[in-house]
C-alpha cells in the first residue's frame, strides 16, 4: 500500500480535531456549578427545574450541568434551606453525615465540621447514612454531632432561624453560638476562658445587628465581651 504525505497529513488532522472535540465534549459534560456565599452573606439560587435555595453565610453548593437532565443532585458545606420542586428524578444533596433524599418538599439543612441538621417544614424527607435510613415527616428535626444523634419532637414556628436573622439556642454551647455569630457578621470573636466554651446557652438572639446579639448574649449567659479594634473577646 502506498500513502501520500497529503494522505497521512490529512488523517493526522482528523484524528487531532477528533480528539479535540471529544476533549471538549468531555469537559463540557463534567462542567460543575459551584455558588459561595461568604462570611455576612447570604445567597437565593434558583435551579433549572423551579427549586430554590436559600443559602446561609459561609456556604457552598456544586452541581454539574446534567443537572435535571440525568439527575437532581447537589453537594452541600454549610448551611440551606431548600424548596423543591416535585420532578421524576429524586432531589439528593450530599453532605459529610449522608444523603438526604426528597421528591418535593420544604426543609434545612445544615452540613458543619461542628454538626449536622435535618428539619422539615413540609413534605417528607429520607436521610440515607453510612449505617441506617430515617424518614422525617413535617415537623421533625434530627441533629447529629461526634457525641450526640438526637431526635428533636418540632421545628419551631421560625425554622430555620437563620432565614429570619435570628439565632434559636436550645441548649447550644457557647462555642457554637459564637461561630453562628462570626459566620453571619464576618468577625473574629475569641472565648478567653475555656470553661466558658461549653457553656449552654438556651433563647432567641436577635442578629439583625452585632451590638445587639451580643448585649442578648451577655443576657443569656454570665459572660461579658469587649472589643480592641480587631476582634471581639467574651470575658
Amino acid at each position: 500500500f502506498y500513502f501520500s504525505w497529503g494522505d497521512l497529513k490529512s488523517k493526522f488532522l482528523f484524528a487531532s480535531v477528533l480528539s479535540l472535540v471529544l476533549i471538549v465534549i468531555t469537559f463540557y459534560s463534567n462542567t460543575n456549578t459551584e455558588i459561595y456565599a461568604g462570611a455576612g452573606q447570604k445567597k437565593t439560587i434558583s435551579l433549572l427545574d423551579g427549586s430554590k435555595i436559600y443559602l446561609n453565610s459561609v456556604s457552598t453548593i456544586s452541581y454539574n450541568n446534567k443537572y435535571n437532565i440525568e439527575h437532581r443532585s447537589i453537594k452541600l458545606y454549610g448551611e440551606a434551606y431548600f424548596e423543591i420542586v416535585k420532578g421524576t428524578l429524586p432531589f439528593i444533596i450530599e453532605s459529610n453525615y449522608g444523603n438526604v433524599e426528597v421528591l418535593g418538599t420544604s426543609f434545612n439543612v445544615k452540613n458543619r465540621p461542628e454538626g449536622f441538621e435535618l428539619g422539615v417544614n413540609e413534605g417528607l424527607v429520607k436521610l440515607k447514612t453510612k449505617s441506617k435510613s430515617q424518614e422525617l415527616k413535617k415537623g421533625d428535626c434530627i441533629q447529629i454531632s461526634e457525641a450526640n444523634h438526637e431526635m428533636l419532637d418540632q421545628t419551631y414556628s421560625e425554622y430555620p432561624s437563620w432565614k429570619y436573622n435570628k439565632v434559636f439556642c436550645n441548649k447550644r454551647s457557647l462555642t457554637q453560638v459564637c461561630l453562628e455569630l462570626e459566620r453571619i457578621f464576618d468577625v473574629v470573636i475569641k472565648i478567653s476562658n475555656p470553661e466558658l466554651q461549653t457553656f449552654t446557652i438556651s433563647g432567641i438572639i436577635n442578629a439583625e445587628n452585632l451590638e445587639s446579639a451580643l448585649n442578648t448574649l451577655s443576657v443569656l449567659s454570665p459572660c461579658k465581651y469587649k472589643f480592641d479594634g480587631e476582634k471581639y473577646t467574651i470575658l
